[in-house]
């Protein structure tokens, strides 16, 4: 079954702000840091614990789970639910399995980890830049578990036609080396990125743009902390009480994007 996008207005956000800031029942935020054997590597966790749908946190690429460390506690604070951010293959505290890179392989590691965890199941995305692919991946792969999706300056297959991609792949090529020894899960990143790029391409995100309902966006610059911290405060609490109403509300930097979601 497909999902709607709905457009809601910026008193809309506040006005459920405060009404889940005053009326979700307060839950004491304790991150709890863990890694878990997801065949082969060891898939580092940070996880703070709440109640209801989980919300899970991509990073953008290059960077780790510590990313969001600013705006946790904040995006806690008013949804109380389950936070779950987590470091990649090869970055942060996370192994790495030189066979298991790429998107395909990393979903894989990512659902084990939370199927070990107790964490499968209905589940919100946030993607930041590369995040996003990932994301829309996931959500491809499991429409019936993603209730609701938050990107913030979101990559889309979508902007990388052939030309562009081969440019940038190229581009890529001539320093990913650099990183090989030192910053592993960076030179695989890079390596694959031109795969990822297809996979994610070819996995759209499973949303129906139905008749009345519009494509929510929102142009913002992602700096941790500042206007990315005001405006996440607004927006999860939005995405972690649509799904009764099906609604996905997705942030992007640039309208380009929007031509992915179909």
């Amino acid at each position: 079954m497909g999902k709607s996008i709905v457009l809601l207005s910026t008193k809309s956000l506040v006005l459920l702000a405060i009404f889940l800031s005053v009326f979700v029942p307060c839950v004491d935020a304790q991150t709890l840091d863990t890694l878990v054997d997801v065949g082969g590597y060891k898939l580092h966790f940070a996880i703070t614990p709440g109640k209801g749908i989980p919300i899970l946190f991509e990073a953008g690429g290059g960077d780790d789970a510590t990313t969001w460390n600013n705006i946790i506690r904040p995006i806690f604070d008013i949804t109380h639910t389950t936070l779950i951010a987590y470091d990649r293959i090869g970055f942060g505290k996370s192994g790495l399995d030189s066979n298991q890179h790429g998107i395909v392989k990393m979903a894989d590691g990512l659902e084990t980890g939370l199927r070990k965890l107790g964490y499968w199941g209905n589940i919100i995305l946030v993607a930041h830049s590369q995040g996003a692919i990932y994301a829309q991946f996931f959500a491809f792969r499991h429409p019936d578990l993603v209730k609701a999706v938050v990107l913030i300056d979101g990559t889309t297959p979508c902007f990388y036609e052939p030309r562009r991609l081969a440019a940038t792949q190229r581009s890529i090529d001539a320093v990913k080396n650099k990183w090989r020894e030192k910053q592993p899960g960076m030179y695989y990143m890079s390596a694959d990125f031109s795969a990822n790029i297809n996979v994610a391409g070819n996995s759209p995100f499973p949303i129906i743009l139905f008749p009345n309902t519009r494509l929510s966006m929102i142009r913002m610059i992602f700096r941790i902390g500042s206007a990315a911290t005001r405006n996440l405060q607004m927006a999860l609490p939005i995405a972690w009480a649509s799904p009764p109403m099906g609604a996905v509300t997705i942030f992007s930097g640039t309208t380009r994007h929007s031509s992915s979601v179909r």
